[in-house]
């Protein structure tokens, strides 16, 4: 792609193109620069674990991710009047230990929703027997000081990932 943008930029020089081609910087493909981009490194190679190691009953890690849409979707509707009404974003769960996975749509991505969602899927599991005490989850919303104060309430512990 370099050597394209060159030959343009050589054709420009010579007056067969716009002059403003000249100097204009070489574009970085975002493919590219995601397939750069590097994982942190562990604290220490030797401490590195599976996921789920030490995690053997359900509820005693649950990993939660946010999903923001470009473009969002409808909301379902059994019956009655269509609304215009429409997702924005998503909350991913897995159970470590089991695996079980739990997708709640929602408007926004936003502290007052994240806490409602994280109730709604601690009621789920806790109507399954279990009772959620870790979550693991990235710098996202989950982050915020609302949901570490709601999970440090309900005696569960919040680690925070990389990439």
């Amino acid at each position: 792609m370099a050597y394209e943008l060159q030959q343009l930029q050589d054709l420009a020089r010579q007056g067969k193109l716009l002059k403003q081609l000249i100097g204009c910087p070489h574009p970085i493909c975002r493919s590219f620069q995601h397939g750069k981009a590097n994982r942190r490194p562990a604290a220490s190679a030797d401490i590195a674990q599976p996921i789920d190691s030490g995690n053997l009953t359900p509820g005693d890690k649950v990993s939660v991710d946010q999903i923001k849409s470009l473009t969002p979707g409808y909301k379902g509707i059994f019956k009655g009047k269509p609304t215009t009404a429409k997702y924005h974003a998503a909350s991913v769960y897995v159970d470590h230990a089991s695996r079980y996975t739990y997708v709640k749509c929602h408007k926004s991505i936003g502290a007052q929703e994240a806490i409602e969602e994280k109730q709604i899927f601690e009621w789920l599991a806790q109507s399954h027997g279990d009772k959620v005490k870790a979550f693991c989850n990235d710098n996202g919303i989950m982050s915020c000081n609302d949901c570490v104060e709601h999970a440090h309430t309900n005696e569960q512990t919040i680690n925070f990932c990389g990439v």
